[in-house]
């Protein structure tokens, strides 16, 4: 099972206000930066920003980086 098929059993408990960004989007993004070194949101933001292309070969990110 690959990491996008594990995290797709996360249940997202958000209201629907706050969907814009796909929860599994925004947890792959996480995992990504933080194996990459980020070590805080703004570093997290600043690594999707420079890694966006790359992180649309696995998820569409279709609202961008959250």
């Amino acid at each position: 099972m690959s990491l996008i098929e594990h995290l797709s059993v996360v249940e997202d408990t958000r209201s629907d206000i706050n969907q814009r960004h796909d929860l599994i989007d925004i947890i792959f993004l996480v995992i990504s930066a933080i194996s990459a070194g980020s070590e805080g949101w703004q570093d997290i933001e600043t690594y999707g920003e420079h890694k966006l292309e790359w992180l649309r070969k696995y998820r569409p990110f279709t609202h961008g980086i959250p």
